[in-house]
């Protein structure tokens, strides 16, 4: 009997033996070529238990024909034991029940009366108006059984190859986690094969072919274990760009999977991160001891032995930990004690210039009193010396001044703008009228117009441009409108525009702020003169001498220069080294002039924020790149990307840098880019240009990476605007003329220092292959990340 042949069990009446043995004998020929199996109760040998026999075979049987006539029905074994079996396991699924119709009767109000009947239309066999002959009727049941075994033995291949591929992956499964395999692997595996009804040889294959198939992918693994360990040993425990794109070859020609080379690249990584784990745990215990005990003590000395013998870490492992530590330590002290020295003597010398101010030559109290300051601070008389000297030259420089002044005005003296007011009176050009405006306070004013800042002075050693000073030179007194003057040699006088602001400073004071009127400039002999107004300026009743130090107003000493120059901020290097954003420092001046916060301005401006360094951040990228110096503002864009990340030693950032950079941080650099270029630079914008191009996300050169290279112009074009060079970052266009999407060009400017690593020589392709373009299109998701 084949394995494949489907058993047919023959439930009838005896009375109806005859004609089972006629059909039988039509399915010898389905016996004979192995497609069915026959049973029925005259195979019972002597002594067998019939009732046993008969309902193991029933139970057992694929196909179950019930053949069909009165007497059948009649037979209450049939009826009760059969029928009710066979009809349980055809409603389960388990058997196919057939009823044969071999003599006419009353059967299909029946419980199998439902089911498809054989011969032809249930016609039974011994109807002769419709059988020729009786031959004819089971040839043709012979033929519908024929088909339903076909049907049932399909079934029992498919059913037998599942139970075959369930073993083989569990096979499979076992064979991953130990080989060869163990005691108890196997006697799971043996029970398994015997539940599922399998024979030795149907499992044979599957051992067999595993097996080989296991001890050639072991290899491959040990093969790429030791290419990784090779990469970790160049790159100091981290797998770089670089190595990452040879690690993927290697992965590809070993033909393992994604997670079979991360499960033997974390194993191999394990020890160089629970070395860093280590390294990272010492480091901050012994920074926090330092914080408290500097320098160590023995007892700390001890526990922090104790401690690296817990982390495993050997003594030049600490060496290199401390050293950098305590050096810092050290700096930190000696910046401090310099930090104290420095604002001791700026304290002495604030409180020098106010007794200076309030009266000289200084008293002898005064002097006294300072002594005893100097004490108090620490200061010796070497330390004291350089700051007197300038500030007692300058006061008696004044004070001589005032004396010769005094003696001039005596003697009916004019004074240098005096004479220029006369000798322009002699000139055939009457002086304009003043522009026509109301008096303005300085509360009135848009902070972000104080841009420029004036020296002036007054001849006779007084205050030039007081009340009195504008009444003399016909200012409008009630308006407070007056003419500024330049001299010939002095510069900035068409610099400022209308409604901009300038602050004046004399004497070491900020005496005036004043509003540029319009944008004409009056010319003669004398010098340059501006329509201005005075927005703000000391009360006249009040001692100007008493006014803050330029320094409490604008934080700097601006140059002392003669001839009345204007300067700009933007280009006082004095302000840059005191300031980080313009911004910061018209809102300063504005509330220490008026006593109130600025108006129409945060305090912080969110689009300058960092997550991690708080407000203001990006304050130094937005002006660079308001100045348009795209090349510096690049370079910034790359050191802020690294802070953020805490990659400056490294200088490149990883794909898993990218994918957890902050969302503020990245939404911010991206908006300021944007701003400033009007739309044709930033991170969002090489993005459009991305999935312009097809959005690659391959690590290897392909035709969307070289068209992406063309369009933001970081690759020349080829023949037919294929091929052509991948630029280097210096090759790059630092202008508004480069293409959309060319600037920030961070990820090249980092890839230059990876051209040559661990004896591996890189072209323009594998340069771009290690990082850029996993960068790219990193970025890319990270950003549709940030915006959602």
């Amino acid at each position: 009997m084949s394995i494949d042949a489907v058993t047919v069990f023959f439930s009838y009446s005896h009375k109806d033996e005859a004609l089972r043995d006629e059909l039988a004998n039509h399915l010898e020929i389905l016996k004979w070529n192995g497609d069915i199996s026959a049973w029925h109760d005259r195979q019972i040998l002597p002594g067998d238990e019939w009732d046993r026999e008969i309902k193991g075979s029933l139970n057992s049987a694929q196909v179950i024909l019930l053949l069909i006539s009165s007497d059948f029905i009649a037979s209450r074994y049939c009826r009760d034991i059969e029928i009710t079996r066979a009809m349980e396991r055809h409603e389960s699924g388990e058997a196919c029940v057939i009823p044969v119709i071999l003599r006419k009767c009353m059967w299909s109000f029946a419980p199998f009366g439902k089911l498809q009947a054989l011969p032809k239309n249930a016609v039974p066999v011994t109807d002769s108006a419709i059988w020729p002959t009786k031959d004819d009727a089971f040839t043709n049941i012979a033929e519908g059984i024929r088909k339903a075994a076909n049907d049932i033995r399909q079934q029992l291949i498919a059913a037998r190859q599942a139970k075959v591929d369930q073993y083989e992956t569990t096979y499979q499964q076992a064979i991953q986690q130990g080989y060869p395999l163990g005691e108890g692997a196997q006697s799971k595996l043996n029970r398994l094969q015997v539940a599922l009804g399998l024979s030795e040889a149907d499992i044979a294959p599957i051992v067999t072919r595993l097996a080989a198939q296991y001890g050639e992918a072991r290899q491959k693994l040990e093969r790429y274990r030791h290419e990784v360990r090779l990469c970790l040993q160049e790159d100091g425990g981290e797998i770089s760009p670089f190595s990452r794109s040879i690690l993927n070859g290697f992965r590809v020609n070993f033909e393992l999977t994604s997670e079979e080379a991360k499960a033997v690249e974390q194993e191999e990584l394990a020890p160089y991160r629970a070395r860093v784990e280590a390294v990272e745990q010492y480091s901050k215990v012994f920074a926090d001891a330092l914080a408290h005990e500097n320098p160590p003590s023995e007892a700390m000395r001890q526990q922090m032995q104790r401690f690296q013998s817990t982390l495993g870490l050997s003594d030049d492992d600490v060496q290199a930990i401390e050293a950098p530590l305590l050096q810092a330590a050290a700096s930190r002290k000696l910046e401090q004690e310099q930090a104290d020295y420095a604002n001791n003597l700026h304290r002495y010398e604030q409180e020098f210039i106010k007794a200076v101010e309030t009266r000289y030559p200084l008293s002898q109290r005064v002097l006294e009193l300072l002594q005893i300051l100097q004490q108090q601070l620490g200061l010796s008389d070497a330390d004291i010396a350089p700051i007197e000297e300038p500030i007692r030259e300058a006061a008696e420089a004044r004070h001589q001044q005032q004396l010769r002044t005094q003696e001039e005005a005596e003697q009916g003296r004019s004074n240098i703008e005096d004479d220029f007011i006369k000798s322009e009176e002699g000139i055939n050009n009457p002086k304009p009228l003043p522009p026509e405006v109301s008096r303005k306070d300085l509360h009135d004013c848009d902070p972000t117009k104080i841009l420029f800042l004036k020296n002036v002075r007054d001849p006779n050693g007084g205050w030039a441009y007081d009340i009195n000073r504008i009444r003399d030179i016909s200012g409008l007194v009630e308006n407070r409108v007056f003419e500024l003057f330049w001299l010939q040699t002095s510069k900035g006088a068409k610099t400022a525009s209308k409604g901009e602001l300038m602050l004046l400073n004399q004497h070491a004071k900020i005496t005036h702020v004043v509003e540029i009127l319009d944008d004409d400039v009056r010319e003669n002999e004398a010098g340059y003169f501006r329509w201005v107004r005075v927005v703000w300026m000391p009360e006249a009743e009040k001692d100007w001498s008493q006014l803050p130090h330029q320094r409490d107003i604008i934080g700097f000493e601006p140059p002392t220069m003669g001839g009345g120059t204007a300067y700009s901020f933007a280009n006082l290097s004095k302000f840059q080294e005191t300031w980080n954003s313009l911004e910061a420092f018209q809102q300063h001046v504005f509330q220490v002039l008026t006593g109130a916060e600025p108006p129409m301005l945060d305090e912080v401006d969110e689009s300058l924020s960092s997550e991690r360094f708080g407000a203001n951040y990006y304050a130094k990228l937005r002006d660079l790149l308001a100045a348009k110096d795209w090349q510096a503002a690049d370079k910034e864009t790359l050191d802020c990307l690294l802070q953020v990340m805490d990659r400056q030693q490294k200088g490149w950032l990883q794909r898993e840098d990218i994918t957890n950079f902050p969302c503020l941080d990245l939404r911010n650099i991206d908006h300021l880019w944007v701003k400033y270029s009007n739309g044709k630079f930033g991170f969002s914008v090489q993005q459009e240009v991305w999935q312009s191009c097809g959005s690659p996300t391959t690590s290897f050169i392909n035709k969307e990476w070289d068209k992406f290279g063309v369009a933001v112009g970081w690759r020349t074009k080829g023949f037919l605007s294929i091929g052509g060079d991948w630029l280097l970052y210096s090759q790059l266009t630092f202008g508004l003329s480069a293409p959309k999407g060319h600037l920030p060009g961070v990820f090249l400017a980092e890839q230059g220092g990876l051209m040559m690593r661990g004896g591996r020589t890189s072209s323009r392709e594998s340069l771009w292959a290690v990082g850029v373009g996993s960068r790219v299109s990193s970025l890319g998701s990270r950003l549709a990340d940030c915006s959602r």
